[in-house]
């Protein structure tokens, strides 16, 4: 590009331009470079969607974590991330990027895997918290300012006591904590990994201390995830007759649910975590096949109403799928 095009009308031309060209003008000028690596670029470049690809899966075998490409037709390819995938837990996925948890919780990367870069962020500690407190974290990307977000939400585990609720900003490279006027109220329990972006809003999976509302299921089954703009809860409910394996659409504006409607509801022993869905909304599942051999992954084909493999087998509770 010439010298004579200002520098922010030159980032604004890379980022509309196809990845493999972002790879190769990253060697012809420092300057570029410089750019491409830096956190605003790596946050801000729109993620290219991998032709006919459903998701990126994630998972561990054995003392290593792996990452492999799921397109439509299901001919699984192994993914180099480049990233140190077996200390990592992922917490979610907004915007083309995804945020995982490195260590004991001490350290957030944010990656986009269109370009293969990431940035790291320290995750905070008070010291007046107690030791037993559960955390759980959450990841979106604000629509209005694409602002990269992190919420570290910390609650005792056991007995009552204070929420403490830090919000990290990518764009101002800070954090703060919510007040308790800006809080749920206490007696709400998140589940950890389970959690859907859709618009401005992160949601997870929870339910309130010592009840759950479905009364023949376990609510540590339960979990969700988004479809389109809308929120899809699934779980196992147990009959009298068979386990079902059930998934609820959810059309939300806000805190309020605008409809609610079954999605499916399919007889299988089988099903531990829904993963995604096909192009028509066929359920990918892990499902748990045994002690011995691990977990699976399986789709679900509607002509034979059943799960077919797909021939993954990772190590208990190590499978997401990273979008």
């Amino acid at each position: 590009m010439s010298d004579n095009i200002p520098l922010d009308v030159q980032l604004d031309i890379m980022n509309r331009l196809p990845v493999k060209t972002i790879l190769l003008i990253s060697s012809v000028s420092k300057i570029w470079k410089a750019n491409i690596d830096s956190q605003t670029f790596i946050t801000s470049y729109g993620a290219r969607p991998i032709d006919e690809c459903l998701f990126n899966l994630t998972f561990d075998q054995g003392y290593k974590g792996f990452m492999t490409s799921v397109p439509e037709n299901f001919t699984i390819t192994p993914f180099d991330s480049q990233l140190y995938l077996a200390a990592m837990i992922p917490v979610g996925n907004s915007s083309g990027l995804t945020c995982f948890m490195y260590g004991t919780n001490m350290m957030a990367i944010v990656w986009n895997p269109s370009i293969r870069k990431s940035v790291g962020i320290f995750i905070p500690f008070y010291t007046h918290q107690i030791e037993s407190s559960k955390i759980c974290f959450g990841f979106g990307v604000r629509p209005d300012i694409l602002d990269p977000t992190i919420v570290k939400v910390s609650y005792p585990v056991f007995q009552t006591g204070f929420w403490y609720v830090s919000v990290f900003s990518l764009n101002t490279l800070t954090w703060s904590r919510l007040q308790d006027f800006q809080l749920s109220r206490t007696s709400l329990r998140l589940k950890r990994k389970s959690q859907a972006v859709v618009g401005r809003f992160i949601y997870w999976a929870g339910t309130e201390k010592d009840t759950f509302s479905f009364e023949s299921g376990n609510a540590n089954s339960f979990s969700v995830c988004e479809l389109g703009n809308s929120i899809v809860i699934s779980g196992m409910i147990m009959t009298s007759e068979v386990p079902l394996f059930v998934g609820w659409l959810l059309d939300v504006d806000g805190s309020s649910i605008t409809r609610f409607s079954n999605l499916f509801c399919i007889p299988t022993p089988l099903v531990n975590k829904l993963l995604g869905y096909t192009s028509n909304q066929a359920p990918i599942v892990e499902a748990n096949v045994g002690h011995i051999l691990g977990h699976s992954i399986f789709v679900f084909d509607p002509q034979a109403e059943k799960f077919v493999s797909l021939g993954i087998v990772a190590c208990d509770e190590s499978v997401d799928a990273v979008y």
